[in-house]
């Protein structure tokens, strides 16, 4: 049977990636906006979970474990916590697999380091049928697709 892995950048600007059978895809994170305002659009995000169980593959997902960090804003990183939890809770609610890998962890595994234009590469290098896709500054679409190349390498 196929294996399909999710990749999750919980934050908002944060995307959701798989692979299977080696076929790579991203999708941004389903947001709404209201005027100046954002939040997550649960319906969406719960569609594209739902999307990925009909396809009939083993699915697991792995979920960027994030924490707070010095210099970040207090509002930032309730909103980062905010994401990571919404999309546990919907991850648990529909039965699927997960773990959750600290950013030190994946990185290593896909042999990256901290710097978000390593990963843009990185994601190219590995990936270069839907480079097109992947944005320097939409850095969670890299991450995403990285997150699910670390699960398919740990074999989760």
């Amino acid at each position: 049977m196929a294996m399909l892995y999710l990749g999750i950048d919980p934050g908002f600007s944060g995307a959701l990636a798989s692979i299977c059978n080696g076929q790579p895809s991203i999708l941004d994170t389903p947001i709404l906006r209201a005027q100046a305002k954002k939040d997550y659009d649960l319906p969406r995000m719960v569609a594209c979970l739902g999307a990925a169980r009909e396809t009939g593959a083993d699915l697991h997902a792995i979920l960027e474990s994030i924490h707070s960090m010095p210099g970040q804003g207090v509002v930032s990183m309730f909103s980062m916590g905010r994401g990571l939890g919404v999309w546990e809770g919907l991850l648990a609610a529909l039965e699927i697999p997960y773990t959750m890998l600290s950013p030190q962890k994946w990185q290593r595994v896909v042999g990256v380091s901290g710097d978000k234009q390593e990963h843009y590469r990185r994601a190219c290098q590995l990936f270069p049928e839907i480079a097109s896709q992947l944005d320097r500054k939409r850095d969670g679409r890299s991450d995403a697709l990285l997150l699910a190349a670390a699960g398919r390498i740990l074999g989760l």
